[in-house]
């Protein structure tokens, strides 16, 4: 009997090996065609599904139809219920809304080796410029044990340790580590930075295109090199000089303080346009251009949920009283003026550096150093690297959203009300 087990066994994994070996034949024609059929009829049992296949010209056999069935379930494309003993399909929420902003998207068979070499297009390489500056602008992520050890911890936070990263129950004082210097290659290939994960995630640049853009940034004086060793490694307590990384660090504190102001924008920006999409039902166009550059930006996948979520809160709306949803909309209003108010003070204070909005300031040394600031950044704006902090600022901050800002009555006459940067500031209370 277990003779006879072992043999089903290896029958039943050689099958799965030889299946993986076609995945690169995969034909996604047949994935449009399931979808077409499934979208005109809602719903299919299993047989009726693969004679409609039929009917519409699909030769093949039941294997093949089942490994599409298989790989679309696990993409989230289709799902199946049990209804006696037969299973019925049907499109799940996300293949509709794919379906209903004509969104492309292909199940996309597993593959060992991700380090492609293609070259990417000219658009693509401004996000590359994007997402390596960013980095620049908040290091590595990663810490490593501080030389000097403080035994008071008076006002330390703590935090996991980086050691045990699935232990949630091991924690440190965050004084007793400090930031790797630099960013690396891998840094950027394998998005090692938690905070710039979502951004350009669903795109995967090729390992010399990271390196010629990182050739680049240091001959642009932008950054320069450091050696950093392997994090791995110092938190095992060993220094070979052999695993030393080669990295580059930004150069100029101003100009690490102007991309991270940058990225604290675009912050404001994406909640600000995925908040209206769900709260306040203003779904997208899909020939737009907020819809095209969210989409660039966080992938499809994230698009999707956005707006699956947008079609669940339409639902609530539909149950509630009439002062309820009254009430919801006038918050929402509310909600997206501050927003909108905040992205023109952040950009006006901080990036453009013309206008000042004094509740980002605390005090009067913030002041200066912010006036010390602007004279530094104005500088920038006459050498090389301008270019690339002009594409990094139409990213965070798009143009359809500041045209939308210089409409609106309420933003001009706040932006009108701020009182000039400058020197002068100094002398007002």
């Amino acid at each position: 009997m277990s003779v006879l087990i072992y043999i089903k066994y290896k029958f039943h994994r050689y099958t799965i090996m030889k299946s993986s070996k076609n995945d690169t034949n995969y034909n996604h024609n047949l994935d449009d065609l399931i979808i077409k059929i499934l979208s005109n009829q809602n719903e299919c049992y299993y047989n009726e599904l693969f004679k409609e296949l039929q009917k519409n010209g699909f030769t093949g056999s039941k294997r093949t139809f089942n490994l599409h069935l298989a790989k679309m379930r696990e993409a989230n494309f289709i799902q199946y219920v049990k209804k006696g003993r037969k299973n019925m399909y049907s499109l799940t929420e996300d293949s509709k809304k794919r379906l209903e902003f004509e969104i492309k998207e292909y199940v996309k068979p597993k593959r060992r080796n991700l380090r492609h070499n293609k070259t990417v297009s000219k658009y693509d390489k401004k996000k590359l410029y994007a997402l390596i500056l960013l980095q620049l602008g908040a290091g590595s992520g990663q810490i490593i044990p501080s030389s000097t050890k403080n035994n008071k911890h008076e006002g330390s936070l703590m935090m996991i340790d980086p050691r045990y990263p699935n232990n949630r129950k091991k924690l440190i004082y965050m004084d007793d580590f400090q930031k790797l210097p630099g960013v690396t290659q891998a840094d950027i290939f394998f998005r090692r930075n938690v905070a710039y994960k979502s951004i350009f995630s669903h795109i995967k640049f090729s390992e010399t295109d990271i390196i010629n853009t990182l050739k680049k940034i240091k001959e642009l004086g932008i950054a320069e090199r450091v050696i950093q060793l392997s994090p791995r490694l110092i938190l095992q307590g060993q220094k070979e000089e052999e695993e030393m990384e080669l990295a580059i660090e930004i150069n100029n504190d101003y100009l690490g303080q102007f991309i991270r102001r940058l990225e604290a924008v675009l912050d404001v920006v994406e909640y600000r346009i995925r908040f209206s999409w769900i709260f306040n039902q203003q779904e997208p166009r899909r020939n737009s251009y907020e819809f095209q550059w969210y989409k660039d930006l966080f992938g499809t996948r994230r698009t999707v949920d956005v707006l699956i979520k947008s079609s669940h809160f339409k639902d609530y709306l539909n149950t509630v009283s009439k002062a309820r949803r009254e009430k919801l909309e006038s918050h929402t209003k509310i909600i997206l003026l501050n927003m909108d108010l905040t992205i023109t003070g952040l950009y006006y204070t901080f990036i453009k550096c013309s206008k000042l909005d004094r509740k980002f300031i605390r005090n009067r040394f913030d002041l200066t150093k912010l006036i010390e600031y602007k004279k530094n950044i104005k500088k920038m704006s006459t050498t090389k690297m301008f270019e690339l902090l002009s594409i990094l600022t139409d990213i965070c901050y798009p143009k359809f959203l500041k045209n939308k800002h210089s409409k609106d009555t309420i933003i001009r006459r706040y932006i009108q009300g701020l009182e000039r940067l400058n020197v002068s500031s100094l002398n007002l209370k």
